[in-house]
């Protein structure tokens, strides 16, 4: 006896498509995560570079960390401290919540309050 199995694949489709988007979600999110995360430590140490090596003062830090830092990252999330001189060494600390780092925030309450965080311990360099 033949059973009527028509519509069968669109219910399966159904229960698994949500899964699917999710963890398809869940992937791009966390490699957004890590693109930002790579950024901060990169900017971070540039900058560290360029204030050790007189190119820019300190003051000027923050805001060229955020202009290295992706266009969806909020000023308001990131924390800059720093740069500063201690026994002829600077030291600059960017951090900011992994929800900051993504644009989406779609796994954030699996991430909670983790904190992306960047040191970098830079010899002053003597002025010309």
């Amino acid at each position: 006896m033949l059973k009527d199995e028509e519509g069968a694949v669109a219910v399966e489709m159904a229960f698994v498509a949500p899964v699917l988007i999710a963890l398809l979600m869940a992937v791009f999110e966390f490699g957004l995560i890590l693109f930002t995360y790579e950024a901060e430590q990169h900017v971070t140490w540039n900058v560290a570079r360029q204030v050790a090596a007189n190119r820019i003062g300190s003051s000027d830090a923050p805001t060229k960390i955020m202009e290295g830092l992706p266009k969806w990252v909020s000023s308001e999330k990131v924390s800059v401290t720093g740069p500063v001189l201690n026994n002829g060494q600077y030291t600059l600390t960017v951090s900011m919540p992994a929800s900051a780092a993504s644009p989406t925030a779609f796994m954030s309450h699996f991430y909670g309050e983790v904190v992306l965080s960047s040191t970098v311990v830079m010899q002053k360099e003597p002025t010309p």
